[in-house]
């Protein structure tokens, strides 16, 4: 029996991507692939969204790096879907929407704790290297909404350092020392904005 279903035609999701291997000397970040609990978690997500009749209408946006590639992967795979569509766009990560001296960019996320670094920029301090905050919050919104139709259920995978700043302009919820895990979000639609602050949120769906 298909299980009532709390997405709708129309949504957005916007998702930290699942859960990623540790850096090491041997992998760039940008290559950082998922752990095997990252995969079985976007699998697990998948299967709801399946089990909710939505396999047939979803479409995946992610970040170019790889575990959020491989994030949408999963998801598509435990939905049932073999062959889906999914579109990379650098408002998403790489460098995302709010980074405009991708020089100075890099040196600040490499200094400083990257915790720091969002209190930073929430409190308004763009640290030689942002846009606005409320500037750049308002780009990605637009960007979600003239990339989401009433027709697909929109995945965005993205991530913590974008998605958090994100969730504070769009709901005033300060999640900075909290953190956002992996696979926490924001779902959007045309009659709420519902932060999930856990995996099991986003797995049970209990919105």
């Amino acid at each position: 029996m298909t299980e009532k279903s709390t997405f709708h035609k129309g949504d957005i999701i916007l998702l930290r991507h699942a859960e990623k291997a540790q850096l090491t000397k041997d992998i760039t970040e940008p290559e950082l692939p998922l752990t095997a609990k990252g995969i079985e978690d976007a699998k697990s997500l998948g299967m709801l969204l399946r089990n909710q009749g939505h396999s047939e209408h979803l479409c995946f946006h992610v970040s170019p790096r790889k575990r959020c590639i491989q994030t949408a992967r999963y998801i598509a795979m435990g939905a049932g879907i073999t062959e889906p569509l999914i579109l990379t766009n650098h408002n998403l990560g790489s460098p995302g929407p709010f980074v405009i001296d991708h020089e100075i960019g890099y040196k600040v996320f490499n200094n400083a704790p990257l915790k720091e670094v969002v209190r930073k920029f929430i409190m308004g301090d763009q640290q030689g290297c942002f846009l606005p905050m409320e500037k750049g919050c308002q780009n990605l919104y637009d960007y979600l909404a003239s990339n989401s139709d009433s027709n697909s259920i929109s995945i965005y995978i993205s991530h913590d350092a974008i998605i958090i700043p994100f969730i504070y302009w769009l709901t005033s919820e300060d999640l900075v020392e909290s953190w956002l895990p992996p696979l926490g979000g924001v779902h959007i639609s045309d009659t709420i904005s519902k932060t999930l602050l856990n995996p099991q949120e986003v797995l049970s769906s209990q919105l």
